[in-house]
């Protein structure tokens, strides 16, 4: 049995095809969504049973970042802010405008377009000894929250 070159290389894209598709599959179901052991150690741990992750960005490094996009029900708000004694930044303060001029810069774009700021609160957490600055930025009924973690 003789096969032309376009049946050869037909069989061999459908086999490359399979072999993606395979792979792409078994990523999926043997490694786990990290995204809830990053937000527990970054933000809260035990993370409260209501957290919902939506979007999650981890740069490792020297100088990693992480970003988090959650919902969660409004009464387990305050466990976050006093897992890490989260503290409210006031409108036009040196540390609100600070946000606005880097961090925020950095990460607006994974950002939905409809948040605005002004209706948002945001919230900062300083860590000397590891060198981080962390911003929670939360909807005012509690309920959706962004979070930007920085080590400088």
């Amino acid at each position: 049995m003789h096969l032309s070159l376009r049946t050869c290389l037909t069989f061999a894209a459908a086999g490359a095809v399979l072999i993606l598709v395979a792979l792409l599959v078994s990523t999926l179901l043997v490694v786990p969504d990290r995204s809830e052991k990053l937000f527990a150690r970054f933000v809260v741990d035990p993370v409260p049973q209501s957290v919902r992750v939506f979007d999650s960005e981890y740069v490792p490094g020297r100088e990693w970042r992480a970003f988090f996009h959650i919902q969660l029900l409004p009464q387990d708000f305050p466990a976050i802010l006093r897992a890490k004694q989260y503290k409210r930044l006031e409108d036009n303060s040196t540390g609100y405008r600070a946000f606005l001029e880097t961090t925020y810069q950095h990460f607006r774009k994974r950002l939905p377009g409809e948040v605005a700021l002004p209706s948002y609160e945001i919230y900062e957490l300083w860590s000397d000894s590891e060198g981080t600055v962390s911003y929670l930025i939360s909807n005012r009924e509690h309920s959706e929250l962004f979070v930007f973690s920085v080590r400088q």
